[in-house]
């Protein structure tokens, strides 16, 4: 499977630019400064999909906010349940 987004899709790009330049480099051509242009998109890019693929989904926010509302209340709240309002009169 391939992740189609355009984040993603412009991180596949400038890697498969960066590996044919490498490449090519290797083989005698010149091209030594159009490599570095290419690592630093790359590198940018790189960064754009990873901040992408890993941002957890809003159902995943939603069950850890849930899941820390109950704890929260369990901790402050449930102590006073035992609690009798109604005998210090």
């Amino acid at each position: 499977m391939v992740l189609d987004n355009p984040y993603v899709n412009e991180y596949y790009e400038y890697a498969i630019k960066q590996r044919l330049l490498e490449n090519l480099y290797m083989n005698g051509e010149d091209v030594v400064q159009k490599l570095n242009l290419i690592e630093q998109r790359l590198r940018a890019a790189r960064n754009n999909a990873l901040s992408l693929v890993n941002m957890p989904d809003f159902r995943e926010m939603y069950k850890l906010w849930e899941m820390n509302r109950k704890a929260m209340y369990g901790k402050y709240y449930d102590m006073f349940k035992s609690y009798n309002f109604n005998s210090w009169r």
